[in-house]
């Protein structure tokens, strides 16, 4: 951010009476450009390494949708110095409302959901933090359903049966079963709580014939 701001100020102060200011104005910012691509490709990395041994949580998939969308803007940045009809103000603000409403609109919670249950369930994650999983609302619940249930045939277990007085399982599937009885127990339908998450997490639990206690 502080170098998009450094190259708009050089652009907005720099004289352009000459040939030589013109060309060194695009040298510079061609040179800022490619080194931030350069950092945000290296911060990236680092995310992708934390994401592959600790999976996805809200803050990863936000830092990551920053970092994708300063790398759209300092590209646009680089084409802008060869495209000079390129209205650069213009394409920036339409790349920015249109990768924000991607985010609105992708329904991360659930994704991060899915995302983590199912690299647990492949084996490729060591653990899943239920009390983060929970944190995602009505979104989550559908996925940690689908856990419980590959947990109930991995342990020959049944989560329907489960009451989180008699804790004889193992510690991720009864703070799992604990997790799911409470999100039963929310599931009060209203005109003011009827939502798609909601109607799909209700469905989910139904379906696994975990009710309220």
């Amino acid at each position: 951010v502080i170098n998009f701001a450094v190259i708009a100020c050089i652009s907005l102060f720099m004289s352009r009476e000459r040939k030589k200011s013109v060309i060194l104005l695009r040298t510079l910012s061609v040179v800022l450009a490619v080194f931030t691509l350069v950092l945000i490709s290296t911060a990236a990395a680092k995310m992708i390494m934390y994401i592959n041994c600790y999976g996805l949580t809200p803050k990863r998939v936000y830092a990551s949708w920053l970092m994708g969308v300063l790398a759209i803007l300092f590209i646009l940045i680089i084409v802008k110095q060869f495209v000079t009809r390129l209205k650069l103000l213009s394409a920036s603000l339409c790349v920015c409302v249109i990768c924000f409403a991607g985010l609105a609109l992708s329904g991360t919670d659930a994704l991060i959901a899915k995302y983590n249950v199912d690299r647990y369930l492949e084996e490729t994650l060591e653990t899943i933090d239920i009390a983060a999983m929970e944190s995602l609302g009505d979104s989550a619940v559908p996925h940690m359903v689908r856990l419980a249930e590959a947990l109930d045939e991995k342990n020959g277990t049944d989560i329907s049966k489960f009451t989180p007085e008699k804790n004889t399982y193992d510690a991720l599937y009864s703070d799992l079963a604990v997790r799911l009885y409470k999100a039963a127990g929310k599931q009060k339908e209203d005109i003011f709580s009827l939502t798609l998450p909601r109607l799909k997490a209700a469905a989910a639990l139904e379906k696994a014939g975990i009710t309220a206690r």
